[in-house]
């Protein structure tokens, strides 16, 4: 265990948003949701602490009514008070309409994590909740109710779907993201801009992986002990995550491998994926709609059912572990292979820039994004996106990582995870590309790499540079 794991960071809009629903003088009913290891159960203790821990708090079994029911019982009995040898209640019904009746001068904060294990188990229990809480609201009780969850289909239902008895009952839904990068280098404070970097695009902003990463054991050693050794977390972590949202279908990883064997339209995933097209279609919705593991893109300014969209990933440790790591999962689990030969003969300076280049694109965006938000670009950007097509002038495919716009103005960039200083050819191309693709704009031009600049394209004042300092103070300060 790492010191990281001790500390809280980030969470700031959702502290003070459960700070806000507590000291509210009506009943609340808050749905708290995201991936495995977020952090939400530790959010929740962080705010539990703050109210010294003056909360009915459980954590469910999964499939398990008499033992959700009886720890609960007894959690209920120490939070009022009362003898736990009183026998459990017999049902959630009865457990709950005691709370209802018992008189206190505080807010009854009542948080049961992982709820789908609970109202899977008894599928009762949403619909005595709905009594609860509309009772709670006659009455005027002063309750702060929160249903926690990893399974994200099934929460984000919970009170979404007008066919469920909590349907329109939440006061706020709340859903927990990755950290972005300014957060998840608080995690690794010891380690150098460029592995922080590194370690970001390899496994992105969960706090729990991100807590794998000991400062004291440095980068190769941590990317062993936690990737590559099949005892490691983060060695199964994407099959169990896909297990928990999935366990009706067999084999949703087919679409996710596709994907990491480099297919990106639909037609080529479905085939190559050997899935229907009805069941790809499912499924690629909920990894990009619910899960965020991938996303759906049009080039700027294309519709949203363009014939030229894509699907790629979303999520940095996905990409990572579709890309690479469950390609060489037969060597690592044979045991065959030396782990430190295995790093330096499979995952190479030269891999790792291959595999790091589309998440970095993501992370120059993120922080075009930010400073547009401070006003430090050239213009207000009002949409941003990416670019591919045919270029007028040249009659040339082209693509254009990273695009902002406005109406009259536009930004485009490109991003290189390379070794190489970029040339002042790519600047030539990418103007070439400009000039083409997007006549009738005003032009501002962008270069990101992560190896720096060529002498002579320092001294071109139409481009602006930005190396990894430049980038990291970007998302940053």
């Amino acid at each position: 265990m790492t010191s990281n794991q001790f500390a809280f960071y980030g969470r700031e809009e959702e502290s003070k948003k459960l700070e806000e629903l507590y000291n509210s003088k009506k009943p609340e009913l808050l749905v708290l949701y995201g991936r495995r290891r977020i952090g939400k159960t530790y959010l929740l203790s962080h705010f539990s602490s703050s109210i010294n821990n003056r909360v009915i708090r459980y954590t469910a079994f999964e499939e398990n009514i008499i033992k959700n029911l009886n720890y609960l019982s007894n959690e209920v009995y120490r939070y009022f008070n009362l003898p736990n040898s009183l026998p459990g209640f017999k049902n959630y019904y009865d457990l709950f309409d005691f709370i209802l009746k018992q008189q206190v001068n505080e807010k009854i904060v009542i948080i049961l994590d992982e709820y789908q294990f609970m109202s899977k188990a008894d599928q009762s229990l949403d619909s005595i909740l709905e009594n609860f809480f509309d009772k709670a609201k006659e009455t005027n009780k002063n309750i702060f109710l929160i249903l926690c969850g990893s399974a994200i289909s099934f929460m984000s239902e919970l009170t979404e779907n007008y066919k469920k008895p909590l349907y329109g009952r939440r006061t706020c839904l709340m859903e927990l993201k990755p950290f972005d990068f300014k957060t998840a280098r608080l995690f690794l404070n010891s380690y150098s801009i460029l592995e922080q970097v590194k370690i970001y695009l390899l496994i992105g902003g969960v706090a729990q992986y991100l807590a794998l990463f000991d400062n004291g054991n440095g980068y190769k050693n941590n990317i062993i002990k936690n990737c590559f050794d099949k005892t490691g977390y983060l060695f199964q972590e994407a099959s169990v995550l896909l297990r928990t949202e999935f366990n009706e279908i067999s084999s949703p990883s087919s679409i996710l491998e596709s994907i990491g064997n480099g297919c990106s339209k639909f037609n080529e995933i479905v085939q190559d994926s050997h899935m229907s097209p009805q069941l790809s279609a499912k499924l690629l919705n909920a990894f990009c709609k619910n899960l965020h593991i991938t996303k759906k893109i049009v080039p700027i300014g294309e519709q949203d059912n363009s014939k030229k969209t894509i699907y790629k990933f979303d999520d940095n440790y996905f990409s990572f572990y579709y890309g690479f790591l469950s390609k060489k999962k037969d060597i690592l689990e044979s045991g065959l292979v030396d782990l430190n030969y295995f790093y330096d003969e499979y995952f190479t300076e030269q891999m790792q820039n291959t595999l790091l280049g589309h998440p970095f694109e993501s992370l120059c965006m993120e922080a075009l994004i930010s400073l547009n938000k401070k006003l430090k670009l050239p213009f207000v950007g009002e949409s941003y996106g990416t670019f591919w097509g045919n270029n007028p002038l040249t009659k040339e495919e082209t693509d254009i990582d990273v695009v902002i716009k406005s109406k009259d103005k536009i930004l485009l960039g490109e991003c290189k995870f390379t070794n190489k200083r970029i040339k002042i050819n790519e600047y030539n191309d990418l103007a070439r590309d400009g000039n083409g693709c997007f006549a009738n704009y005003k032009k501002y031009y962008y270069l990101f790499s992560k190896s720096g600049f060529e002498d002579n394209l320092c001294s071109i004042k139409d481009v602006n540079l930005f190396d990894l300092n430049e980038i990291i103070n970007a998302l940053c300060e």
